[in-house]
């Protein structure tokens, strides 16, 4: 017989108590009856020691009780002869995890991890599953579950060594949580076959650097699972010490003012370097503007340094040297040319300059590094050139139109065009209803008492959504002199973006066609408003500029596995035959219809299609140069349950399979129940023979008297 839980049998050594009560027992002498005690004064009887044992029977029930109660929590069962389970009979599944992130492009690590790929592929027992992932952003199947079944046992180990052969490194971050809950969800579901429930069933090898730029947020949000255990097998460098280089983007990215550097440059050291002193160099893409500096970084810090180089810097790339490992030592840089954005103005520019709303509108719109606004002006009886026309994406209108000119204007709505009608005055009510197609708008002159201001504003409009946070969304200090009121619900599909505290509509959106009409029922100028000289009339007009199509504001740096939107400008599709030139000089052309790639190494790429030309650059995710180790308690913190070496490992899975082989021999058997049972019956015997021995001894006392 053996015991689960044998420290309960020191329980029987209570039975000693018992026999110790039935040694000490104390008792009066025997009572003499006599004739008369009245006269007598009463004494306490004298107590003697009994050396020896009395009621035999009941002492040995007392003892019994006691025995079989540490018997039976014991938990005793009956070996049936059976060995443990050997891993050959039960199976495990394995998965094997390999880091294939830019930080493994480092000298030997490469080789490292296919070495531990394959040892852990020769370690698996024939009854184990196993399969081979990859990952860095993404996770990738080298060969699944499902694969393995179907292959040989002997065919296996040679497809992997040849698979990972053909692999290399690539130029992504490390997601090790995201991967680590990836391949511990395709653990739990399962892999076509039942296996034993053990607790070591389930494993991960993980071979990779374990650097600290790996990302672990995936695992903050993700209850581990119990059965699945995580092996970490990290691969190292001789040399650790590694820098890496990124372009710090300008503190005003669309002009840069005179005597600031040209370049901000931030160099990061790891934590584990032994290097402090590196050299940062510029060089254009032709090899232009060359220049470089010294930069002194202590291991764990970053410095940022500035580099003014004499040639244009509008390509190129700034290199590090003074580093043993280089897969990060290079930074590109790809700045557009300005994007010309044409504004069509129909209206009076106006003689006295600050009266007319042309003034305030072409001072709004100031040219950048990579952004040009042409503000084409025509006023009344001057001819608008067919180009102009089909390039302007939106049109201004604050002065009367025309019969030619209301008809070109409704043409370019219909056809997708943004046009913004100012009513200047009630006049322009018939134009406003034949641009629109409807009847009986009833504009007409409004002048407040004292001044209106805005009441309602729909701030999820794009034309307002710049003010929907409460430290700008106070448009209180906006006077109106005056403005014109109309009937707004009989444009169709009318939408009302802001309204005066008087109730009547102030701006209004409505579809013509394919395009859009805003009517903004009072003019910007001093002569009808404040709203020109407010610091909400900027945003707003570039607010009305993105709301039209005429500008896109795209970034044109990336990190290397980003999504790059391919479209010209204004955000419009790419006509033609597009091709994408890579940073090794090599083209390919881009699907009909896709509008968007994958960036999957650092460099600088062009875009060219009819007429557009579109540059960007794809630089290496920064943390991939915190290449110090990364301690595995980071991952037992965020609930990766860490196992333990492998021949421990050993040890510990014979005494697991020990373990759940007791227990389930002793949960069949449930031997502690008779136990407890007997133990209840020789109580009830104990209790029946006190109780007659009991009144066997008040029998001659009740005689006597």
């Amino acid at each position: 017989m053996s015991f689960l839980a044998p420290m309960f049998l020191l329980g029987a050594l209570a039975v000693a108590l018992p026999v110790v009560f039935h040694l000490i027992r104390r008792s009066s002498k025997e009572r003499v009856r006599f004739s008369s005690l009245m006269f007598l004064r009463q004494s306490p009887p004298r107590m003697t020691r009994r050396s020896r044992l009395e009621h035999l029977w009941l002492l040995l029930l007392r003892c019994v009780v006691l025995g079989l109660l540490a018997l039976g929590f014991a938990r005793p069962y009956l070996p049936q002869g059976a060995s443990p389970p050997t891993p050959a009979d039960t199976g495990s599944r394995v998965a094997i995890l390999v880091d294939t992130s830019a930080s493994m492009r480092r000298p030997g690590l490469w080789e490292a991890a296919r070495a531990e790929v394959e040892r852990s592929v020769s370690g698996l027992a024939p009854g184990d599953l196993g399969a081979v992932f990859v990952f860095d952003r993404d996770v990738r199947s080298v060969m699944s579950f499902d694969e393995w079944l179907t292959l040989e046992p002997g065919e296996r180990r040679g497809i992997i060594r040849g698979r990972m052969a053909e692999m290399e490194p690539g130029w992504l971050g490390t997601d090790v949580g995201g991967a680590l809950v990836t391949v511990a969800e395709v653990l739990e579901e399962g892999a076509g076959r039942e296996l034993a429930e053990l607790e070591d069933a389930k494993r991960i090898v993980l071979v990779t650097d374990l650097q600290e730029g790996s990302r672990m947020e995936a695992l903050q949000a993700y209850d581990w699972p119990a059965g699945v255990d995580v092996e970490v097998r990290p691969v190292g460098v001789d040399e650790p010490t590694n820098a890496g280089v990124q372009l710090v983007m300008e503190r005003d990215e669309w002009s840069l003012g005179e005597g600031e550097p040209t370049l901000r440059v931030r160099v990061s050291n790891a934590a584990d370097s032994e290097s402090e002193q590196f050299r940062v160099r510029w060089e254009g893409m032709d090899g232009e503007g060359a220049m470089e500096t010294d930069a002194y970084v202590p291991p764990g810090q970053s410095r940022v340094v500035a580099l003014a180089p004499t040639g244009p810097v509008d390509r190129g790339s700034v290199m590090l040297s003074g580093d043993a490992h280089p897969f990060d030592n290079r930074a590109f840089l790809a700045r557009p040319g300005a994007e010309r954005v044409k504004l069509l103005y129909l209206g009076e520019q106006g003689e006295s300059g600050s009266s007319a709303p042309y003034y305030y509108l072409q001072r709004a719109f100031q040219d950048t590094r990579r952004r040009a606004v042409e503000l084409m002006a025509f006023p009344a009886g001057e001819s608008v050139p067919p180009q102009d026309w089909n390039e302007a994406r939106l049109v201004v209108v604050t002065g009367a139109l025309g019969g030619d000119r209301r008809q070109a204007v409704r043409s370019k709505l219909i056809g997708g065009g943004t046009v913004l009608f100012v009513l200047g005055d009630a006049s322009q009510g018939e134009e406003l209803e034949a641009l629109a197609g409807v009847d009986g708008l009833g504009v007409r002159e409004a002048r407040p008492a004292n001044y209106g201001m805005f009441g309602r504003i729909d701030f999820s409009h794009p034309l307002f959504a710049p003010f929907s946070d409460p430290r700008y969304s106070d448009f209180t200090k906006i006077h109106f002199w005056r403005y014109r009121a109309m009937e707004a619900e009989r444009l169709p599909d009318a939408n009302v973006v802001a309204r005066l505290d008087t109730g009547e509509p102030l701006v209004v959106e409505t579809r013509v066609g394919e395009g859009t009409l805003l009517v903004l029922a009072s003019g910007w100028h001093p002569a009808d408003s404040q709203l020109a000289l407010s610091s909400k009339f900027v945003p707003l007009m570039y607010a009305l500029l993105e709301l039209s199509g005429g500008w896109v504001d795209r970034p044109n740096r990336y990190t290397v596995g980003d999504d790059v939107e391919l479209a010209g400008p204004g955000g419009r599709a790419l006509e033609g035959t597009v091709r994408v030139r890579g940073p090794e000089g090599a083209e390919r052309t881009i699907e009909t219809g896709k509008d968007r790639i994958r960036a999957e190494i650092p460099g600088v790429y062009s875009v060219i299609a009819t007429g557009v030309t579109q540059i960007f650059a794809v630089n290496l995710d920064p943390m991939e140069s915190e290449t110090a180790p990364m301690s595995e308690d980071r991952l037992a913190q965020a609930g990766v349950l860490i196992e333990t070496p492998e021949t421990e490992r050993a040890e510990m899975t014979a005494e697991r399979r020990e373990r759940l082989l007791a227990v389930e021999l002793e949960s069949r058997q449930k031997l502690w129940r008779w136990l407890i049972v007997t133990a209840l019956v020789v109580l009830m015997l104990e209790t029946l023979l006190a109780g007659r021995l009991t009144r066997r001894a008040t029998m001659p006392e009740s005689a006597a008297t």
